[in-house]
């Protein structure tokens, strides 16, 4: 999938249904949806489907940003 083909998916989001959102919720996760929020399931649909394109982030930086969030709640 190229990067214009990504960034027009999520664009696109913003058009769906609350149903719709959990349709491709149960395609892309392959679980039923935790929330019936419109707008935690455009982010969380969002960073799934650039995920699939681009892969995760490394353990190194999620691991950097552990620590910086555990730094925030002090």
């Amino acid at each position: 999938m190229n990067q214009q083909s990504v960034i027009a998916q999520v664009v696109s989001l913003q058009d769906y249904s609350i149903k719709e959102l959990k349709e491709l919720w149960q395609e892309l996760f392959g679980t039923p949806s935790p929330h019936n929020s419109h707008a935690y399931l455009i982010r969380r649909v969002s960073y799934r489907l650039q995920e699939n394109a681009y892969g995760s982030i490394s353990k190194e930086a999620e691991n950097k940003l552990d620590t910086l969030a555990n730094l925030m709640k002090k």
